[in-house]
């Protein structure tokens, strides 16, 4: 008896030594599988793309994402977002996300609230036409951000997107190795690392990313959007939405049905079913007026204007309350000041009899679409709805799409902006004449004294290019550096200034060693001397002296010291504006761009046009003013005087300095 349960006790003590072994081996295989998934998960990291999308190197980053099997977020420019749609969908056809980078890379912060609005909605708006969806990140340019900024991303639905590495991939001055140690630099289980795909040369950031990846790998980090990195859906009213908003979105959209509204995109696909699955059975423009007859999820199905009916995507309609929707009028911010314009048309007054030339609170003159017809002979026509009309102009080789009550215009298929807009007012249509005019290269000018616009065709390329022949000293005589106030010689005083035969399409005078000397003789800054590389590489495949370019640039900026009304951060050169008739004294009329490769590219791309150089205008640039209408229209350094600027000096004091340059080039 006392051998059994002693032979039983033992078995029982060993049965449970086993269980307990089994139970502490499969809750240490569980820790540690737990430990390991949640280690993976928890270690998670967002590669983050900005400034694209450009057609050569966000190509080869997708390419090495597609190659890697990694997924990135592309903050994307909405003035470049339609000049590369394939791109563009790409990107989204890859399974990457896209994000919010503002429409032209300004500073939010030193925005008013309703452009830096503007600069959101525009680009929201340009995203979803290409790819049906806006983004729920929004990465403020230059992670510039304020209160206010905050506030207006977040109401527009948006969240703001910085970062925790910057590689400095766009700095001049950064390696590939330095790119890897700024990544190395943080270890953090989240992380989110700022790269560009665009806006300048992007070599070292394409010849860094495989070995980016391969670090993070190595680590244990998941690759993730940025948005899934912050939990939420990569586009706005995405799956991960929580259900209470998509409730209150279904219940809001019943309650619209049998209401107007109003088309928000420049063309809205209508579907015959609720979903992009169907087939597009109509495309109806920005402005047009739908009405609703009920709702499905996103979708409304909709009658259209010519009685049709079909589906559309409820982000993409405005809801009215009734169907009053009036043609945009003449409102408060571009209201007509009440001043008598008068308008000079080579040489005679033009006679307005009905509707009179005005100008608007941006201080632009405003004159009836009439007038550019029947006197600058352009060719006028509408299009889209009668609630949101689209005017035509054709000049030449110039196109032109103007929106009523628009501040962008597309010329030539590229969208431009504008600081005022074609208007109504009383019935009669309005164009701004400065933007139109300089389109299609005429000389405008305004005296404020008596109210006096002057409109003429520019002098014609050949007799801007040669010398007067009657001169009786060389051309180099009245091209020389002026010293003090040394008057031009008597015998040529109506035309020393933009005349003579420095040519901008031209060999280089001197080699890039020989322009950094002068620079440093003259007290250059550094990032100036620098600048020299980019301008002989960029300047040479254009036909362009170099030596025009840099000493432009160095008459601009001040070899680089600025001082005026621009700083280093405008990565601008040459003074270029974001549009026609931008304000002299208005920082913000002034193309900021993204770096000091593509400001010096808009430079020489705007040169090389009005020079008249094979191959332009062409059909992309960084040139914010590259209108066909400037083509030929100077040929000389010394005509950019009252082309380039309004100094009739301006292009005589760059010849000065250009052969002050050549002089330390011969003792160099």
């Amino acid at each position: 008896m006392e051998m059994k349960q002693r032979h039983h006790w033992f078995r029982l003590v060993v049965f449970t030594v086993m269980a307990l072994a089994l139970v502490f081996t499969a809750g240490a295989d569980y820790a540690a599988a737990a430990s390991s998934k949640g280690t993976k998960a928890n270690k998670m990291v967002a590669l983050t793309f900005d400034d694209g999308p450009d057609k050569k190197y966000t190509d080869k980053v997708l390419d090495i994402l597609k190659e890697h099997k990694v997924k990135g977020t592309f903050f994307v420019v909405g003035d470049r977002v339609k000049q590369y749609p394939d791109v563009m969908k790409r990107i989204v056809q890859e399974g990457h996300a896209l994000g919010n980078h503002s429409w032209s890379h300004s500073e939010l912060t030193k925005l008013s609230k309703e452009k830096a609005r503007q600069e959101i909605v525009k680009t929201d708006n340009a995203i979803r036409e290409i790819t049906g969806a806006a983004p729920t990140m929004m990465r403020p340019p230059y992670g510039a951000t304020s209160a206010r900024v905050k506030g207006e991303i977040k109401a527009l639905g948006h969240a703001e997107a910085l970062w925790n590495i910057d590689t400095r991939d766009w700095a001049a001055d950064s390696s590939v190795a330095d790119i890897l140690k700024a990544v190395k630099s943080n270890s953090s289980n989240k992380i989110t690392v700022l790269m560009h795909s665009g806006g300048g040369k992007r070599d070292k950031t394409v010849k860094a990313l495989p070995q980016i990846i391969d670090y993070y790998r190595s680590k244990g980090y998941t690759f993730v959007t940025m948005a899934e990195l912050n939990g939420l859906p990569d586009n706005l009213g995405g799956s991960k939405a929580s259900s209470g908003s998509t409730d209150a979105a279904k219940s809001q959209a019943l309650q619209d049905t049998g209401k107007i509204a109003t088309v928000t995109v420049d063309s809205l696909n209508i579907r015959n079913g609720g979903g992009l699955q169907y087939e597009v059975i109509a495309k109806i423009p920005e402005g047009s007026q739908v009405t609703l007859l009920a709702n499905e999820g996103d979708w409304f199905h909709v009658k259209l204007p010519d009685g049709r009916t079909g589906w559309a995507s409820a982000g993409y309609l405005s809801v009215k309350s009734d169907a009053s929707g009036d043609t945009p009028q003449l409102d408060e911010a571009n209201s007509a000041t009440q001043r008598n314009i008068r308008l000079i048309y080579n040489g005679s007054e033009v006679n307005f009899p009905d509707a009179k030339p005005y100008m608007d609170a941006n201080s632009r003159i405003q004159v009836p679409v009439r007038f550019m017809a029947e006197s600058l002979s352009f060719y006028v026509k509408w299009e889209g709805s009668v609630t949101q009309k689209t005017l035509i102009l054709s000049k030449g080789d110039v196109n032109v799409e103007l929106k009523i009550g628009d501040n962008s215009a597309v010329v030539n298929g590229m969208p431009i902006s504008m600081d005022t807009s074609a208007m109504l007012l009383q019935g009669r249509t309005y164009v701004p004449l400065r933007f139109l005019s300089e389109l299609a290269g005429m000389d405008i000018t305004w005296s404020s004294a008596d109210d006096t616009v002057t409109l003429s065709y520019k002098k014609p390329v050949e007799d801007i290019a040669k010398p007067p022949e009657d001169t009786a000293k060389p051309a180099e005589d009245y091209t020389a550096p002026l010293e003090g106030n040394a008057a031009p010689p008597e015998d040529n005083a109506e035309d020393w200034t933009t005349s003579g035969d420095t040519y901008i399409l031209s060999a280089p005078r001197a080699t890039v060693e020989q322009a950094k000397a002068w620079a440093r003789a003259k007290g250059a800054t550094d990032v100036f001397i620098d600048l020299a590389d980019i301008v002989w590489e960029e300047a040479l495949e254009a036909g362009v002296d170099p030596v025009v370019v840099y000493c432009q640039a160095a008459k601009e900026t001040g070899f680089g010291k600025f001082g005026g009304l621009l700083d280093e951060t405008f990565n601008n050169p040459a003074g270029l504006k974001t549009q026609v008739g931008g304000s002299d004294t208005d920082h913000l009329a002034h193309q900021r761009f993204f770096s000091w490769q593509e400001g010096v590219q808009a430079q020489i791309d705007h040169l090389a046009l009005y020079a008249g150089a094979p191959g332009y205008p062409k059909a992309y640039t960084p040139d914010p003013r590259h209108f066909p209408g400037l083509l030929g229209q100077v040929v000389t350094v010394e005509a950019l005087g009252g082309s380039w600027a309004t100094s009739p000096t301006y292009g005589i004091e760059i010849v000065g300095m250009m052969t002050e340059l050549e002089t330390t080039a011969s003792n160099f």
